[in-house]
C-alpha cells in the first residue's frame, strides 16, 4: 500500500516535465527556461536518486531518474534551440510597432 502511495506521488512529479518537453520540443524554442532551475532541479533529483538508493527505495530511484533523463532533455534543447523561431518572430512583430508612427499626429520620443 505504502510503496503504491510512493510510485503514484513520483509518476504524477516525474511526468510533470513532459508537457514542457513536448512544448519546447515542438516550438523549438527553449530560451525562457532558466537555466539556473535546470541546474538546481537537475541536481536536486540526482541527490535524491542517491538518496533513494542509499534507502533502498525503488519509487524514489525510478521517479527520479525519470525526471533526470527529462531535465537533461530541456537543458540539451536550451543549448541547441536557445530562444529558437518563437522569440525571433515575436521581436520583429515587437521592432515594427515600436517603429510605427504615431497616429492622429500625436508625437513622442522613442528613445
Amino acid at each position: 500500500m505504502i510503496q503504491g502511495l510512493g510510485f503514484a506521488a513520483a509518476a504524477l512529479t516525474a511526468l510533470a516535465f513532459l508537457p514542457q518537453v513536448v512544448k519546447v520540443w515542438r516550438t523549438r524554442s527553449a530560451g525562457d527556461l532558466s537555466t539556473i532551475m535546470l541546474g538546481s532541479q537537475g541536481l536536486g533529483v540526482s541527490l535524491w536518486v542517491v538518496y533513494g538508493a542509499a534507502i533502498s527505495s525503488t519509487p524514489i530511484i525510478v521517479s527520479n531518474l525519470l525526471t533526470l533523463a527529462l531535465v537533461v532533455l530541456l537543458a540539451y534543447a536550451k543549448t541547441r534551440f536557445g530562444a529558437g523561431a518563437g522569440l525571433a518572430q515575436g521581436r520583429a512583430a515587437d521592432e515594427r510597432t515600436v517603429a510605427a508612427p504615431p497616429e492622429s499626429g500625436d508625437s513622442f520620443p522613442l528613445h
